[in-house]
Formats: structure tokens, C-alpha cells, sequence
């Protein structure tokens, strides 16, 4: 039995994992949250590329909405200098619902099971955020 092109472009996409970005908008209230999916796992642009750093990067997420548009524009700008060849990062969002420094590293490592961060800054909480709101 062989496989086409197909199958085969597939099954390398079924084990690269997802390309998924949730922007969370705060609302004033603070116990809710405007949400949306951006999935670029097949089709995106190079920000697709971009990798998080704990403690922030150097780039900053902002959005940005057209005139009676519900759905944001996600923008990210440069917060410093970048240097030639640098890699592009930002913080994907606040650790462990926001609570930063409201326990210690490891009590936010054990509060609930994340996926491993490897960024390897000195920041590093050793999971990636994860927001409930």
C-alpha cells in the first residue's frame, strides 16, 4: 500500500501540533474576556513563527478593530532594538491566570498540568501561560 501526497502532507501536519493563538481581550469587569482563535496551523502569515519568551520579548501584542468590526486585528510591534538575525518573541500571556508573584515559582509549576516552556530565559517559569477567563 502506498501513500499519496496527500495522506502523507496529513499525517506530517497531524504531528507538527497546532499553531493556535488565543487573544484574550479583558473586559473592565475583569471576570470576562472577549476571545479569539487564530489558527494558522495550515494558513497564516510569518508571525506564525514567532516563539514566546517568559517575561516578555521583544515584540508586544496590541489589537486593533476597524470601525463596527467585532473581530480584532492582531499587531505585533517591536518594544526595542532587534538585532540581525535575533529571534522574535513575546510573552504569549500572564502565568497562571494572571497571578504573577502571587505564589512561588513552584506552587505555579504544581497548580495545574502545562505544557513545557523552553524559552531559556532567566524568567523562564518552566510552563507556558494559561488563562481560564
Amino acid at each position: 500500500m502506498t501513500c499519496t501526497q496527500t495522506q502523507m502532507d496529513a499525517l506530517a501536519l497531524k504531528n507538527q501540533g497546532h499553531a493556535l493563538l488565543v487573544v484574550r481581550e479583558i473586559l473592565p469587569s475583569g471576570s470576562a474576556a472577549l476571545r479569539t482563535h487564530i489558527d494558522a496551523t495550515v494558513k497564516g502569515n510569518v508571525a506564525r513563527f514567532f516563539n514566546h519568551r517568559c517575561g516578555g520579548g521583544n515584540l508586544e501584542l496590541l489589537t486593533s478593530r476597524s470601525p463596527g468590526s467585532l473581530i480584532p486585528r492582531v499587531c505585533l510591534f517591536a518594544n526595542r532594538d532587534i538585532h540581525k538575525g535575533e529571534e522574535l518573541t513575546f510573552a504569549y500571556g500572564l502565568p497562571n491566570d494572571g497571578a504573577v508573584g502571587a505564589r512561588k515559582k513552584e506552587e505555579i509549576k504544581q497548580a495545574s498540568p502545562q505544557q513545557r516552556c523552553y524559552c531559556g530565559s532567566n524568567e523562564c517559569l518552566g510552563f507556558l501561560p494559561r488563562q481560564n477567563i
